[in-house]
């Protein structure tokens, strides 16, 4: 399963909701129907610092600027469930409905928001997603209607754009052996603008984002080939409504949370967000694949381009990120080297932005085998990832790994070397300089072309039983940095953790 799960206590009321639902469910578990439940379940301990990375401050280390998370902690330890409930008639029609608890991130032990406190009385049942699968009689097109979970395509290792769950329809048609085309509508987001004390704007307008794609897989013997676009259209406020869990937009100032500690952010939000399209555009296009047919080598590459335009271009957005991984497969391990190239942004603040946006790589989904402590990681059972940032928009790289070297049975193990530096201009940290420190909302430490860091990990993975599997990751992040201004007087940071993760599938 692609993404992990937590576990925490619920409500009583909430136990009740959960008894009723397998109640009502239970008689559709007859020869008619297929009922079927799968799931994942997670235990993690992890101890390490930073957080958001850790500075030296007189000699010694210290939590960085919003210190580990949940907390500042240096020890953590966390659970996720997440239940899949099928309902299937045939294969042509079957439905499927994801329960989650918590709702959201890692619900830690002890924290009283998420039910982890004594007493155990948190209410953090969600639906993750919902939807219905079904095929058109006599032909080979299939449809998925609602909630589900969307992943554009990525090779390397990455995808960059979009690996969460979203709301809308998607529709693929089997063409034959080598092609098929899979189209889709989302939306992502509607009706979260509540307007502003004082406006005129009206709660609710303007605020949807819609997005129309179409992806053109390409099979044949050891290639596999996937071109995609993808346009669509942004309401002037879905800027400002629950867009804070992506870095879509370059205008962070429009956000709902106008004011930094009682000062405005930008005191002429209302003018520019006035001078926005009622509806602006966006386009995203990439071109991914691999090549597997020279055994034992394996190639493999994505490239994706990303482009906003709001009306008004100091708000516009538009990027491209581009990755090549060649693997040489031996009987003991996977060893391979990767890198990749992203753009970064110019030395004029008022031009727009020229970083890739990123919808929503995020929610323990958007996982790499690059990195496991910089940005999200191949695992996914911490909470201590993305120290650095969300993906490597805005940086470029290279890296080694050694993946599925095993020193006993049972046991799978991959080590990685990695380098980061940075691919935007110092000037860009100017009048946007809050993002020059990491930003939970926004999740990108803005790195400039003389800025690097260096990750070293080791992930584990040990099976226990069938279904039950032991996970521990180790890793080290080192980030040297220049004494800017927006970055106070420390140079030298670093962060590292440790975590212990065991999971239960069925």
């Amino acid at each position: 399963m692609e993404r992990l799960i937590s576990i925490s206590n619920i409500h009583r009321k909430t136990i009740k909701y959960i008894v009723l639902l397998f109640l009502l469910l239970w008689p559709l578990s007859s020869p008619a129907i297929d009922f079927k439940i799968r799931g994942m379940w997670d235990f993690g301990l992890e101890l390490g610092q930073g957080g958001d990375l850790i500075t030296k401050y007189n000699g010694h280390h210290r939590p960085g600027m919003y210190g580990n998370s949940p907390g500042g902690d240096n020890f953590n330890a966390i659970q996720r469930l997440r239940t899949l409930l099928f309902f299937r008639i045939s294969e042509n029609l079957q439905g499927a409905i994801m329960l989650k608890i918590p709702e959201r991130d890692p619900m830690p032990w002890g924290y009283a928001e998420k039910g982890g406190a004594l007493g155990a009385d948190g209410n953090q049942l969600q639906v993750s997603s919902a939807a219905l699968d079904w095929q058109v009689p006599k032909s080979k097109l299939r449809f998925r209607m609602g909630i589900q979970y969307i992943a554009f395509p990525a090779f390397t290792g990455q995808n960059v754009q979009l690996a969460n769950t979203a709301a809308g329809i998607t529709a693929n048609y089997h063409l034959n052996e080598h092609f098929s085309v899979t189209g889709m509508w989302i939306r992502p987001f509607n009706d979260n603008w509540t307007g502003r004390e004082g406006d005129a704007f009206t709660a609710n307008y303007l605020d949807n984002i819609d997005i129309f794609g179409l992806f053109l897989p390409i099979t044949f013997d050891g290639i596999k080939l996937t071109p995609w676009a993808a346009g669509g259209m942004i309401g002037r406020n879905a800027r400002a409504g629950a867009y804070q869990y992506t870095n879509m937009f370059w205008d962070k100032e429009l956000s709902n949370v106008p004011y930094n500690q009682g000062r405005p952010i930008n005191p002429n939000w209302r003018r520019d967000l006035h001078r926005l399209d009622s509806y602006g555009s966006l386009f995203m296009a990439g071109f991914t694949g691999e090549i597997t047919r020279i055994e034992p080598f394996r190639f493999a590459w994505d490239f994706q381009y990303a482009g906003i335009k709001s009306g008004y271009e100091r708000y516009d957005r538009g990027g491209f990120v581009a990755a090549l991984l060649a693997e040489y497969k031996t009987g003991w391990g996977i060893p391979g080297i990767f890198g990749w190239y992203a753009s970064g942004e110019d030395d004029d603040v008022s031009n727009g932005s020229e970083r890739m946006f990123v919808m929503s790589p995020l929610n323990y989904s958007g996982r790499n085998d690059f990195s496991s402590l910089a940005f999200y990681g191949a695992q996914n059972q911490s909470v201590r990832q993305g120290v650095l940032a969300n993906t490597y928009v805005g940086t470029f790289g290279i890296g080694a790994r050694i993946k599925d070297f095993s020193l006993f049975d049972d046991l799978k193990q991959t080590l990685r070397f990695l380098y980061i530096n940075g691919s935007n201009q110092k000037e860009s940290l100017g009048r946007y300089s809050r993002f020059a420190t990491p930003v939970p909302a926004n999740g990108d430490y803005l790195l400039t072309h003389k800025e690097y860091a260096w990750e070293l990990s080791l992930s584990s993975e040990y099976t226990i039983y069938e279904n039950l599997k032991l996970y521990s990751e180790l890793g080290y992040l080192g980030l040297k940095r220049q004494n800017y201004a927006a970055r106070g007087r420390e140079t030298q940071c670093d962060a590292w953790n440790f975590s212990l993760a065991l999971t239960y599938a069925f």
